[in-house]
């Protein structure tokens, strides 16, 4: 459920009065946590997550998702925090590198989100704005799986 101006909007069997905030929590996030991901076979690269911040503290975080000012009215992450494949992260930290003698640089909205997260995601989004929150939760990443 989520709080949608002055209209109501239905997520699952409820829906939110008007101008109500509405907690995906108290439904989605007990089902979201005892999902579990499909099992995958076959050769994967060994997840290496790295943390933005501790990784460069230049490149900055306004991480929506850990408050109430993202699509759902309220937060899905408990924490302000961004992680990334080491990959990934590494090329962030190279353009983090060339914009700053230009005094510029990256500012981080989202990065890798958990199984969970995702699932909340979908869950919460009617059939017609899924095209928006992205993959269909059902092909996990391993380590999606915490």
């Amino acid at each position: 459920m989520i709080w949608a101006g002055r209209k109501n909007v239905r997520r699952g069997r409820s829906a939110c009065r008007a101008n109500e905030a509405c907690s995906p929590h108290d439904e989605l996030r007990p089902a979201a946590l005892t999902a579990k991901p499909p099992e995958e076979s076959g050769s994967f690269r060994k997840p290496e997550l790295v943390e933005l911040a501790l990784l460069n503290p230049s490149i900055h975080l306004d991480i929506r998702y850990a408050t109430a000012n993202d699509f759902l009215g309220t937060p899905v992450y408990s924490q302000a925090r961004a992680f990334l494949q080491r990959p990934a992260a590494d090329a962030l930290f190279r353009v983090q590198q060339k914009l700053k003698p230009l005094g510029y640089g990256l500012l981080i909205h989202d990065a890798y989100r958990r199984g969970t997260s995702r699932k909340i995601f979908w869950d919460a989004t009617p059939p017609e704005g899924k095209i928006f929150v992205g993959a269909r939760p059902i092909r996990w990443l391993p380590v999606a799986r915490s």
